[in-house]
Parts: structure tokens; C-alpha cells; sequence
């Protein structure tokens, strides 16, 4: 412990003291300067064997320094200092500058034990052994003779004890004569064993931190992250070689605050501030970072620190480590902008249900106006642009509602141009005015197996790419669909293309292009020349997967500054058969059939009443879905029929649905919806639902739908419900307004 060294130091310092006290007070007594200058040596070289501590000078300077100042404080004296091992069996040579070499040779890697001489027998019992005479003691009866042939004849030998009571070691006098220690000897050997032993816990401190340092540069340098350390005040002391490589600085640039300069402008100040609060608080450090790489690249760091506490507990160094993240970032994003995606969908969803409601009235009373006022008036013309103008506006409606919903993908045969030719009215609104967009679809193509909104995704993806590479100073992208035909002996065929008859989608531009280094990278999940923030590398990924999925392959060619030609090839199926075209029953009219008819919305239940009494039914309108439950339950064989909305307040189209087939399971029932999904439509036919029908489209196929529905029924039938009540609207919210 770094306070007990400073104590032990003191001490021995005292110790000096006191010992130069002693000889210069005997010095005054005998009037005799030799003890004088003895006791200023002691001090002298007392204070250079501190120094040489203080400073962490290697060992064996340090204690062969020791050795001589004490080796020069009696005539015929010589001191040596002998090390245990790790395993602390043996003893090793530590100093011993006046002792012959033979002799410090011969006695390296002595075992300790209860007669093993003056030191080994001192490092076994830890306690000083005292031998006045070698040739006689039997301690010495195995080295007996290896000191007396070099003139040892008297040892002292002290164990070296550290501040947690461990044997480091041994300091031994010896003589050329037989001898006992003075009290002058005695303190001096404790002197020396103090400053030995401080100057040898040092050494193994210092030695267990180097080493302790070495494995952690070791493992900071095998791992993947960057790695770091710094002072309390953020100054890095210590940068790994990957945090080197990946910014590709000099290492002086990036210590201190240097490191700073590699953070994205916009995260310096954040993590400054995150910095100065876990130091505040004494908590670890965490936050999320962008680091600039060699390139100027920027990518995304989870960077966390612990702290390193001193004695006193204060925090004397932080160690951290920064995690690439950047992956999990565009994949957050990803996910993210998909659950946006899914939100708009279910928003333009309800905006479509409410507008195709809306659409609804609109084309069914101007087609109804168009039928009262005949052929002839200039009015008819009019009438007719209004019809074409919804069944425009519903046709965008329904494009919207694909794109955005999601869905699980149907293979069909399916013919790309009217899908490509859709899909491009969604991309031009998207295009600035700087971009010129040329479209080239061929009428005649053959079949294909796909689905028609993933072919959508692909066009908008493969356009949108198209529009960033050509930026917004302008260019041309061009979308060509033809017939092509690959031949076994051409370049193009591979694994994924073989030769045969194919429908080919071409998406061309004249932008920056693509570089041959990333390439062959294009077609990577999350891989991205564009800065986070402004790309999730998955639009190129997915139209590979999809066309993949349909069987096709895809070609790119792409020349630096020229543009990028995307080809995507689609296998044709084969031509269907021709044959008597199937027979559809015309929409007939009706004969007295009764139909309940449900709607939320009063102003559609009065014109699909008066449109569907002009084609011969009766009706009875409900604008209260439990109204009309009721109704039925009433009389439940008055109706041949049920034309129920889906989304209504207090009970939903399935609901009602429910209840009176429960009355009468044969009762046929039309569901109409502004915004029919996927699963309205399985749950519609589990439920026993005969027809589903999307509006406003729902006004013009409801009579061919019902017409249908009473295929089967027995004419005596009909004609009975023929000579029923006239049509009407129940429900205590009849005439009011609403959206369903």
C-alpha cells in the first residue's frame, strides 16, 4: 500500500538518524572524526538508496546500493541479500557486491528449511538466526566447508518481512571472523531489512502493475472494439490500435481532447455534457456517439466507461470501450419507418374509407341524374366527367391503399404493364420537375408470375435510386418493359437465368453512377453509400429478393459519372389456353326481392334505395345497425337479402352478420366497405358473408352481385314477397349524416 511504503520510508529514514546520532555522539567522546564521517556516509547514502526507491530504479541496483552502504560501516564486514521464489521454496541472489562470486553461485536456488544455514533457516522459521562461528554451528554442517574456503567464518541473518507479514527474502551479515552482532549491528540490520523490504514490495508492485498493463494492452488489442482510457478531466491517455485504424490519425493528434475532433459535430457537446454528469455523479459512463472514420464516414458507436477508484476513492482513471452500432441503428431505423409505414396505412385507410363514401355519393347520384335527364340534354356531358372524374379518384384511392398496407405476397400470372403502368402514376408525383421521366411499355407481353404491389415496390425503389443518383440538377430517367428472349450462347445466362422467354423491366438513368468497389455490394441487407439518417440499405435488397422470388434474376451495369442501368428479368408463362370465353350472368333486374339495406350514413342508404328500387327490388334502409337486428329479428322471412356496411358505430357489419344468420342461416349477405383489408375479407367468409364489395364501386356491381345471389331462388318465391311494403328507412339516426 502506497501509505504504509511512505511510513516504512520515514522509519527508516528515523533509523538512520538515530544510528548517525549514536557514532557522532561517540565521536565526540573520543574526540575522534572517523565515527563523524561514517555516520554523514550512512545519511549520504541512506538518501540515494530513497531516491533510487522513489525513482523505481530496477532492483538490483537498488539493493546492490543497499548492500554497499551497509557492507561500509564496520571493517571486515560483507552483506548480502538473498530473494525467495514465487513458490516460496528457494532462496534466489539478489546482492551481494563483496561477496566472492563462487560462493553467490554456489548458493543461488538454496531450499529453505530448518537447517539450511544462517539464511535458509531464517526464511524458514522467520525469525533472525544468529551463528557466531560457521566451523562449529550445525546449521552450516552442508555449506560448511563453501564458507570457510572463502574466509566466511561468522553469519547473522535476518528474513525480510513485508507489511502483510510475507517473506520476501533475507539480509545477512557475514565475517571473517567469529562473531556476535553489537547493538550498532543490530540496528543497522533492521535499518537495512526495513529499506529492503520497501524497496522489494515496490518492485513487486511495480512489477504485478507492468504486468497487469501488458495483458490489458493485450486483451484491448484483440478485441473488436475501440478501446480507451483518460484522466477524470476526459484527456485520453490511451487509444487502442483499433481506435487508430478506424479513424486513421496519428496517435499524438488524438490524445488529450484531440479524440474530440473525431466526433460528429453534432454529438460533441452532448457527450461533453453526459461526460461531465457520470463524473459529478460517480457513475459510469454511457452514450451513443458517431465517430469519424478514414474515409470521413461517420458510424455509429455505443461508447460506455467504468470508473477506477483509488484509495482514497477518488476516480483515478476511466476505461472504456466503444461498440460498432451502426447496423442496429439502420435497422431501428428500419423499423421504425415501418411502423410509420403501417400507421399511414391504417391513416390513409380510414381517409379512404371516409372519402370513398364520399365517392360514393358523388358518382351515385350524378349517375342517377345522368339516367333522369336522358341522352340528349348539353348537361350529359358534364354528368359524364364527373363519373370519370371519381372513378379516377377511386382508382388512386385503391393504388395508395395497396402500396401502403402490408400484405402477404400472392404470386398470380400476372401482366406487367397495366401494374407498371399504375405504379408510374404514384412515382411521377414523387419526381422533381428538374428529372425527366420517359416511359416505353411494350402492349405485347407475356404473362409472368408476381404480385402486383411488390412489382410496385420494386419500380418505386429502383426510381427512387435512380432520382437520388441524378440529384436535383436535373437528368433523365427512362423505364422501358419489352419481350426478350435469352439464348443459351449469350453472356447473360447463369444460375438464376436461363435461357428462355422473359418480360423485361429496364430502369435507366444518366447520374453519378456506381463505384466498381462497392458493386459487388449493392445487393447487401442495410449496406449504404448514403449518411444514417437518409437511407436503411435495404431498397436494392428487397428488389433483388423479390424478383428472386418470382423466379427472374437482375442485371446492373454502371459506368462512374455516365449513370446506371438496373435490367430485371421476370420468366413468361406459358401462353394460356384459348377457349369458348366463360359465360357471366348479366346483371338482371330485380323482381320484388326484399333487401335490407345498412348504412351508417343516411345520404347512401336513400340513393342506394332509390337505385336499387329503379332496378326492381324493394328495400327497407337502416342508417342504426342494432335498429336493423331488430328489424330482422322482427320478421326475419320478409328478406330475401342483406346489403350491410362494415364500420359502423355501435355494431359492426360482422356483428350484425353474426346475429341473423344465427335467425336464418340461408339468408344471403353483401358486405360493402370503403377500406376492405386482407383479413376483413377471410373473416367475411368465415362467417358465411356471400359477397364483399369495396365501394364506391359497390353501387354499380351490387345489382349483378344480387342478381347472382338470386340465381337459385324458386320463382313462387319471389313473386310472394313481389306483393310486399313498399321500401323504408327505420333507425333513430335515419337522415343524419355519418361516415361508414
Amino acid at each position: 500500500m502506497p501509505g504504509r511504503g511512505l511510513f516504512r520510508l520515514g522509519a527508516a529514514i528515523i533509523g538512520v538518524n538515530l544510528i548517525a546520532a549514536r557514532l557522532l555522539n561517540r565521536a565526540g567522546r573520543n574526540v575522534d572524526i572517523t565515527d563523524r564521517k561514517r555516520a554523514d556516509a550512512l545519511a549520504a547514502g541512506q538518501k540515494h538508496v530513497l531516491e533510487m526507491i522513489a525513482q523505481n530504479a530496477p532492483l538490483t541496483d537498488t539493493l546492490e546500493s543497499l548492500v554497499g552502504l551497509v557492507d561500509s560501516q564496520f571493517t571486515g564486514m560483507v552483506c548480502s541479500i538473498l530473494l525467495l521464489d514465487a513458490e516460496g521454496k528457494r532462496l534466489r541472489h539478489g546482492a551481494a557486491p563483496g561477496l566472492p562470486r563462487d560462493y553467490t553461485d554456489a548458493i543461488d536456488g538454496a531450499e529453505i528449511g530448518p537447517t539450511v544455514g544462517s539464511c535458509g533457516t531464517a526464511a524458514f522459521t522467520r525469525r533472525r538466526v544468529i551463528v557466531e562461528n560457521i566451523a562449529t554451528d550445525p546449521l552450516w554442517k552442508d555449506y560448511r566447508d563453501l564458507a570457510l574456503a572463502h574466509g566466511l567464518r561468522a553469519c547473522w541473518s535476518t528474513p525480510i518481512i513485508d507489511s502483510a507479514q510475507r517473506v520476501l527474502g533475507t539480509f545477512a551479515i557475514y565475517y571473517d571472523r567469529p562473531a556476535l552482532p553489537t547493538e550498532e549491528h543490530i540496528r543497522l540490520i533492521e535499518l537495512a531489512t526495513q529499506t529492503a523490504a520497501i524497496c522489494i514490495s515496490g518492485h513487486h508492485a511495480s512489477q504485478a502493475l507492468r504486468d497487469s498493463e501488458r495483458r490489458f494492452r493485450l486483451l484491448a488489442e484483440s478485441l473488436p472494439q475501440l478501446v480507451w482510457t483518460c484522466s477524470p478531466d476526459g484527456s485520453a491517455d490511451y487509444l487502442s490500435r483499433q481506435w487508430l485504424e478506424f479513424t486513421g490519425a496519428p496517435t499524438a493528434d488524438q490524445l488529450g481532447l484531440g479524440w474530440l475532433d473525431h466526433l460528429h459535430p453534432d454529438d460533441r457537446e452532448s457527450t461533453i455534457v453526459a461526460w461531465q454528469t457520470a463524473v459529478a455523479a460517480s457513475t459510469d459512463f454511457h452514450a451513443e456517439i458517431r465517430i469519424r472514420r478514414h474515409d470521413n464516414v461517420y458510424r455509429w458507436f455505443d461508447s460506455r466507461a467504468v470508473r477506477l477508484l483509488a484509495e482514497d476513492g477518488r476516480v483515478a482513471k476511466w476505461c472504456g470501450s466503444n461498440i460498432d452500432i451502426t447496423d442496429r441503428k439502420r435497422s431501428e431505423e428500419s423499423q421504425l419507418r415501418s411502423q410509420k409505414l403501417e400507421a399511414l396505412g391504417t391513416l390513409s385507410g380510414g381517409i379512404a374509407h371516409e372519402f370513398n363514401n364520399m365517392l360514393h355519393i358523388i358518382a351515385g347520384n350524378t349517375q342517377l341524374a345522368a339516367d333522369l335527364i336522358g341522352e340528349e340534354p348539353p348537361a350529359q356531358s358534364q354528368l359524364s366527367e364527373v363519373l370519370a372524374a371519381s372513378g379516377r379518384a377511386s382508382d388512386l384511392v385503391r393504388r395508395i391503399l395497396a402500396f401502403s398496407r402490408p400484405h402477404s405476397p400472392k404470386h398470380r400470372p400476372t401482366r406487367l404493364g397495366p401494374v407498371i403502368s399504375e405504379a408510374l402514376h404514384l412515382v411521377r408525383a414523387t419526381l422533381p420537375p428538374t428529372i425527366e421521366l420517359r416511359v416505353s411499355l411494350d402492349a405485347d407481353l407475356p404473362l409472368v408470375s408476381a404480385d402486383a404491389p411488390q412489382i410496385d415496390q420494386v419500380l418505386i425503389n429502383l426510381v427512387t435510386n435512380a432520382a437520388h443518383a441524378v440529384g436535383l440538377g436535373g437528368g433523365l430517367i427512362e423505364v422501358e418493359l419489352d419481350s426478350f428472349e435469352v439464348h443459351p450462347d449469350t453472356t447473360l445466362t447463369g444460375p438464376d437465368l436461363r435461357p428462355g422467354g422473359y418480360a423485361r423491366l429496364t430502369v435507366r438513368d444518366n447520374g453519378c453512377g456506381i463505384s466498381p468497389d462497392i458493386m459487388a455490394r449493392i445487393f447487401d441487407p442495410f449496406f449504404t453509400t448514403k449518411p444514417v439518417g437518409q437511407g436503411t440499405g435495404l431498397g436494392l435488397s428487397i428488389v433483388h429478393g423479390i424478383v428472386n422470388s418470382c423466379g427472374g434474376a437482375v442485371r446492373v451495369q454502371s459506368t462512374a459519372e455516365a449513370g446506371t442501368t438496373f435490367r430485371l428479368y421476370f420468366p413468361a408463362l406459358p401462353d394460356p389456353q384459348t377457349g369458348e370465353p366463360t359465360a357471366i350472368n348479366p346483371a338482371l333486374a330485380g323482381i320484388g326481392q326484399h333487401i335490407l339495406l345498412i348504412d351508417d350514413d343516411d345520404s347512401l342508404v336513400r340513393l342506394g334505395t332509390i337505385l336499387l328500387t329503379r332496378r326492381g327490388y324493394r328495400v327497407t334502409g337502416c342508417t342504426d345497425p342494432i335498429a336493423a337486428v331488430n328489424v330482422f329479428r322482427s320478421r326475419p322471412q320478409n328478406f330475401h337479402a342483406v346489403v350491410t356496411d362494415l364500420s359502423m358505430p355501435g355494431m359492426s357489419g360482422f356483428d350484425c352478420a353474426r346475429e341473423m344468420l344465427k335467425l336464418r342461416p340461408d339468408i344471403p349477405i353483401v358486405l360493402t366497405s370503403g377500406y376492405l383489408r386482407p383479413e376483413d375479407e377471410m373473416g367475411a367468409k368465415r362467417i358465411g358473408i356471400r359477397a364483399v364489395l369495396s365501394k364506391p364501386a359497390a353501387l354499380d356491381q351490387l345489382p349483378e352481385v344480387l342478381s347472382r345471389v338470386f340465381v337459385t331462388a324458386a320463382p313462387g318465391e319471389l313473386e310472394k314477397v313481389a306483393r310486399g311494403p313498399a321500401a323504408q328507412v327505420f333507425g333513430a339516426s335515419a337522415g343524419s349524416g355519418g361516415g361508414s
